[in-house]
């Protein structure tokens, strides 16, 4: 049967008409599966799926399974036993490098020595000196030199470290000598002043009493003209001198007092600074 061009035209008018009178719902529904279906294939194209095995084994107790740990990480240098062996409490089961260990040993050894060395050094230090509460200064502080007496393990394990604290004795002996020494120098000098003051004191009352003496002599033979007034005023003026000067003279004696007293307690306080140190 041959179709004709208007029976075409007249079959796509009827589809179009059958299009028109679907109902709503249906084509909801048309619309839904599409986007489902859509949905699908995305989800499908990037999602993964787990790939899931079977196989036959054996149930083992959990106390016959053990985890190797160590309390102190490092390089395993070799192994005693192969994946699933047997093994009894005590058996070796790996080999660590104990290169880091050792190296960590000699250094917390050197640690010790050196804590040894300078305990026994600080001990020497303390017996060599002596402190007293003397009222002489040059007895306050005695030094006798000792030396540290080190056990033979020290000397032979850490000698130069010996030697070193053997010289750092040495020299802070005689750097607090030299410092006390220093101290001990302007503490003569002070009491020094002090000697010259008191005989510059005794001169002057000696003068004074004698130009009072001859003042009061004067006095009188003045009054009678034997004497001109300007003798008296002469011996009145010496004597009102050096009656100052000896007033001004004992105010120094207690400043000097005070700045012996101020160099005892320094040296006694550099002896002090140095064992800090």
């Amino acid at each position: 049967m041959k179709v004709s061009q208007k029976d075409l035209e007249m079959a796509d008018n009827v589809y179009g008409a059958m299009l028109t009178e679907v109902p709503s719902l249906h084509r909801l529904i048309i619309w839904s599966m599409a986007g489902l279906l859509i949905s699908f294939i995305v989800w499908a194209y990037f999602s993964t799926l787990d790939q899931v095995t079977s196989g036959t084994g054996k149930v083992i107790p959990s106390s016959q399974v053990q985890i190797i740990q160590s309390l102190d990480g490092g390089v395993l240098q070799k192994w005693f036993v192969q994946e699933g062996m047997q093994v009894t409490k005590g058996q070796p089961i790996a080999r660590i490098d104990d290169t880091r260990f050792r190296s960590d040993f000699a250094e917390q050894k050197q640690e010790v020595d050196s804590l040894r060395a300078n305990i026994i050094r600080l001990r020497a230090e303390l017996s060599s000196i002596l402190v007293g509460n003397s009222d002489d200064w040059k007895l306050q502080i005695i030094i006798t030199k000792q030396v540290p007496i080190y056990p033979e393990d020290l000397n032979k394990s850490a000698k130069f470290m010996v030697k070193s604290q053997q010289e750092e004795y040495s020299g802070r002996l005689d750097n607090l000598i030299n410092q006390l020494a220093i101290q001990g120098q302007q503490i003569q000098q002070r009491e020094q002043e002090i000697t010259e003051l008191e005989s510059k004191i005794n001169t002057l009352e000696i003068s004074h009493r004698l130009a009072k003496k001859e003042l009061a002599l004067t006095r009188p033979l003045a009054e009678k003209l034997i004497v001109s007034k300007i003798e008296l005023f002469k011996l009145e003026r010496s004597v009102n001198d050096l009656n100052g000067e000896l007033d001004s003279v004992r105010l120094l004696s207690p400043q000097l007092k005070s700045a012996l007293q101020e160099a005892v307690l320094k040296r006694r306080e550099k002896y002090c600074l140095i064992e800090l140190r």
